[in-house]
């Protein structure tokens, strides 16, 4: 449903709330931790940073830590940044002209279930789902 991209920025925010708050961990080390490709990660690093997601530091002690505590971003945010939230507006179909009043076949049942998901993406927070999985388990 989500974008390689996307899938790896969840992975790789999960790695950071695992680590002491405030401190920064190099990038390398988190795309060696979740197996993730270093400069794939860097692109994703760069939309996280610019969307306020996570705090960037340069030098020999930098790396990258997440802006606010892990109770306070949501799974949306990520989604959002990453992917942007045409899965709230796009046709499951892919048809353009696919709305309320010239709906698709599947328009309706998607609306339902796109309602459901906008609301997991809402309330699910970094740390919910980080206890949620066990730490453990790579996620996504």
């Amino acid at each position: 449903m989500f974008s390689r991209a996307c899938e790896y920025a969840i992975q790789a925010l999960l790695d950071l709330v695992e680590r002491q708050p405030g401190v920064y961990t190099p990038v390398r080390e988190v795309a060696s931790q979740r197996n993730i490709p270093y400069h794939f990660l860097g692109k994703i690093v760069q939309q996280l940073t610019k969307r306020g997601l996570l705090i960037a530091n340069k030098g020999p002690r930098g790396g990258i830590a997440l802006s606010s505590p892990a109770d306070e971003i949501t799974l949306l945010q990520v989604v959002e940044a990453i992917d942007g939230l045409d899965i709230t507006t796009r046709c499951l179909m892919g048809l353009p002209s696919c709305h309320d009043a010239a709906p698709c076949p599947l328009h309706i049942e998607w609306g339902k279930n796109r309602e459901q998901i906008m609301e997991m993406l809402t309330q699910k927070t970094l740390k919910q789902l980080m206890e949620e999985s066990g730490s453990n388990q790579t996620v996504v």
